[in-house]
């Protein structure tokens, strides 16, 4: 019988630069989850009921008991969920009655966090997003590196990126170099002679 591991996106990669630190973030379930255009007052008061929270609005993530969840598009939301559960999806479209439909999306996606007093010096270069002004919780869909990613902004010190699983490993290695570049020192600047 065929003994079957887990493999994490990026194999829980963690490297340290000058005031910076990436690293793959923990695993969690990734739920898209898509109201009814039927009901859209009936789908809110069901969310408020199943997570104890209103949806968020755009460009924001909020907490709930079991994780956070964030607004992906007109009617519909990200959950990422601190369990293990292959299933979670179909049970949450239950508890929805009919109000909203889920997939399972773990398997699409990796999540690298990226954390350190320094890493604004990291995005600028990488997102055209102000990250450095927005809110704790800011939450977008953007692009880096040419791919299409979500972006969270946990607070100043601390940001995660929800990334394509199939180009995680390119993703990571040009935000690698970037942060490598970002952490050399300046080169003194001289006289032109």
């Amino acid at each position: 019988m065929p003994n079957l591991n887990k493999k994490t996106a990026i194999n829980k990669y963690r490297k340290t630069f000058k005031n910076i630190e990436i690293y793959e973030g923990p695993p969690e379930e990734i739920i898209s989850l898509s109201s009814s255009l039927n009901d859209v007052e009936a789908f809110k008061i069901k969310f408020k009921s199943i997570f104890g929270i209103y949806p968020p609005k755009p460009n924001e993530m909020k907490d709930f008991k079991d994780g956070q969840v964030l607004w992906s598009g007109q009617g519909q939301y990200f959950l990422f969920m601190n369990t293990d559960d292959q299933y979670l999806d179909t049970r949450i479209a239950k508890e929805f009655d009919g109000t909203a439909y889920s997939t399972l999306q773990s398997d699409a996606w990796a999540t690298i966090i990226i954390e350190g007093s320094e890493i604004f010096k990291l995005l600028e270069r990488t997102i055209s997003l102000d990250l450095f002004n927005a809110e704790d919780y800011y939450a977008s869909r953007t692009i880096s590196f040419h791919v299409s990613v979500i972006v969270i902004k946990l607070n100043k010190n601390k940001v995660k990126i929800i990334t394509p699983r199939t180009s995680s490993n390119s993703f990571l290695e040009a935000l690698v170099q970037t942060a490598t570049n970002v952490s050399l020192p300046c080169p003194k600047s001289g006289s032109i002679s």
